[in-house]
């Protein structure tokens, strides 16, 4: 009899923990706007959005597009490593509407002549709380054409600077790093 009591107590819990998930909200958050990032001629169309019901199985999407169509940056991630708050907590939903709101309103960062000056690795990371994903010649290089650069959270307490590459057709990731 003791098996088909712990089997029915497992039921009980499994039915206990989904109908808890329903009532927890939904996230389905799109936002887009022009931006200068690929070309300093044509706009750019930076689209941000999370979804997901319940919200902590939300999926972020950052996405860059050329004017003509071609994706020139694409990011995915579980929206929950982008956040700290708690998975059940009922205003996650409100963290992915700031996430996506930062990210379009604050994800171009200017022209990459404003970067950090590069210095030794670890001198540049205790300064910045990042890392410089490329040599330092090609780090000086990408500092000297004053490309836009693009940042966006690759988890809740860091991120990604990234800028595009006309000769290469290609995005590059320059510094990524956080706390």
């Amino acid at each position: 009899m003791k098996p088909y009591l712990a089997l029915g107590i497992g039921f009980l819990w499994v039915a206990a923990a989904a109908a808890d998930e329903k009532s927890l909200p939904a996230c389905h958050i799109e936002r887009s706007a022009p931006v200068t990032f690929s070309s300093p001629s044509n706009p750019d169309t930076l689209l941000v959005s999370v979804n997901g019901d319940p919200c902590y199985k939300g999926v972020a999407v950052i996405s860059i597009t050329s004017k003509g169509g071609e994706v020139v940056y694409r990011h995915v991630q579980p929206f929950k490593q982008l956040t700290a708050t708690q998975w059940d907590d009922s205003a996650l939903d409100k963290d992915a509407e700031a996430f996506v709101n930062y990210t379009i309103t604050k994800g171009m960062q200017g022209l990459s002549s404003a970067l950090p000056v590069w210095t030794d690795p670890k001198e540049f990371y205790e300064a910045n709380y990042t890392s410089v994903k490329v040599s330092r010649e090609r780090y000086e290089e990408i500092r000297k054409l004053r490309l836009p650069v693009f940042y966006h959270q690759t988890y809740y307490e860091g991120g990604r600077h990234l800028v595009y590459d006309q000769a290469q057709k290609k995005t590059i990731v320059i510094m990524e790093g956080g706390l």
